[in-house]
């Protein structure tokens, strides 16, 4: 059964918890939904199942549930498995087939219960009362729980976290096989990323409320996923056989990190006054872009490199029918972005991200226009990134790039011998063809009098 989750929005109170998450997970599959600590992956699952009322729809191959609750095909195994009921571990197991039991308790349920709790290992402790086990013990008592009634949907939130580092991979490992062999749609939460890059065969990374991004273990777990999304060095090894495994080296250090103020060089020590004066800085090259953009109705507009969030606001003032997203690696920028915007938050016509755009947490055309004012300078891989940016736009999407000024072959040399910051210093042609390497059809304008630069591209 296909499930697919559409927008998912969640919040306590005011407080939001998750926006805009989207994916597909597949029959057969295991997918694994990873984030740092109070990412809001459990919540997400709760949602899923039903549990929670929410922004959003998820789909039950191509239906939403009109009833409320988990839906019968559906086993929800939540982290916490305190239970303080005087039930033995065979009656716990045999409540997984509460929907589906009469008065009557049949041989054949009798049956699927002892089979499970065969598969699982642990057929000895049938008469053993549930509050006598330990914690890793019930952990897989309520594994049994889940699999009994051979759910078409199998929701799992943390199901190795009280299992030792033995009996995790051998979990997955049988989660996986029972998933392909039954043809069931699994999604679950881990925190072991090992585990999770050995055995699933999707991987949606949740960070700061959103998808960060979703694609096969080998695509997500990289060193620069692991710095973006939880804060550590580590090395990606691969092995005889060609598997990739994770070696975590240490935290990185954010008193001295470039990458949680990207390269500090444009907002220096005084942060938000500088964001302040780059927004006033800023205004005319971006209203030069705007002056030259192709005319067009987006219904969503995306802001690469924010800073202060001026670029995003001309946008939305110029479309009103649209809606916003930006996104800028710079916490100081993201914080006063998210101020100097507040209105349009409020109003629910923006929203505000912290990522990079090496990988964005968006999906595959997402946005009708993408606009950047001069961020392109600092991207680490200025080609790649184009072609990140091409894959959350539609087709015939409209892409601007402004700049302070164009750079040709008379200014380029006083460019790169004022460049301190490692800039991605090139002529503007050199720019459109990276652009065109991307993927679209590009035209370049030239302020006369001031040199500011606007670079227009059409997605083809």
């Amino acid at each position: 059964m296909k499930v697919h989750v559409n927008g998912i929005g969640f919040s306590y109170g005011k407080t939001p918890v998750l926006r805009d998450v989207s994916f597909d997970a597949l029959p057969g599959q295991v997918t694994t939904i990873v984030g740092p600590n109070g990412a809001g992956k459990t919540t997400l699952l709760k949602c899923i199942a039903d549990l929670f009322r929410h922004e959003g729809t998820v789909e039950f191959n191509g239906e939403v549930m009109e009833k409320r609750g988990i839906p019968k095909f559906m086993s929800y195994m939540e982290q916490n498995t305190d239970c303080e009921a005087d039930l033995n571990v065979f009656e716990v197991v045999l409540l997984g087939m509460v929907q589906s039991l009469s008065f009557y308790i049949s041989p054949e349920d009798v049956a699927k219960v002892n089979d499970v709790l065969r598969l699982l290992g642990i057929s000895q402790y049938a008469d053993r009362k549930i509050g006598e086990l330990s914690g890793g013990q019930r952990q897989l008592v309520f594994i049994a729980q889940a699999l009994v009634k051979d759910p078409k949907v199998l929701i799992m939130d943390e199901p190795t976290s009280a299992l030792d580092l033995y009996h995790q991979f051998n979990l997955i490992k049988f989660i996986s096989k029972i998933t392909k062999e039954r043809g069931c749609t699994t999604i679950m939460t881990l925190h072991h990323l090992d585990v999770a890059l050995k055995y699933s065969d999707r991987v949606v990374v949740i960070a700061n409320n959103t998808v960060w991004g979703e694609g096969t273990p080998g695509e997500m777990f990289t060193e620069s996923m692991l710095a973006d999304v939880y804060r550590m060095k580590a090395n990606i090894i691969l092995d005889e056989k060609g598997d990739k495994h994770l070696q975590v080296l240490e935290p990185i250090d954010e008193t001295n990190s470039d990458t949680t103020d990207q390269c500090k060089a444009p907002h220096g020590e005084e942060g938000k006054d500088v964001i302040r004066s780059m927004n006033d800085h800023h205004r005319p090259q971006i209203e030069w872009g705007i002056a030259n953009l192709p005319e067009s109705s987006p219904k969503r507009i995306l802001d690469i490199g924010c800073g202060g969030g001026v670029f995003i606001r001309y946008m939305l003032d110029k479309y009103p029918e649209s809606v916003g997203d930006a996104i800028d690696i710079s916490e100081t920028s993201v914080k006063y972005c998210r101020e100097f915007n507040s209105g349009l938050i409020d109003d629910k016509r923006l929203q505000v991200t912290l990522g990079n755009v090496s990988h964005m947490p968006y999906g595959d055309g997402t946005f009708d226009m993408v606009v950047s004012n001069a961020s392109y300078f600092f991207w680490d891989d200025l080609g790649n990134d184009l072609k990140e940016v091409a894959r959350v736009m539609t087709n015939s999407g409209i892409l601007c790039l402004t700049a302070r000024r164009s750079i040709d072959k008379d200014n380029i040399e006083t460019m790169r011998s004022e460049n301190e910051h490692g800039m991605n210093i090139l002529l503007d042609s050199e720019l459109m063809d990276m652009v065109e390497r991307a993927g679209f059809d590009t035209a370049c304008f030239v302020e006369p009098s001031e040199n500011y630069l606007a670079i227009i591209g059409r997605k083809r």
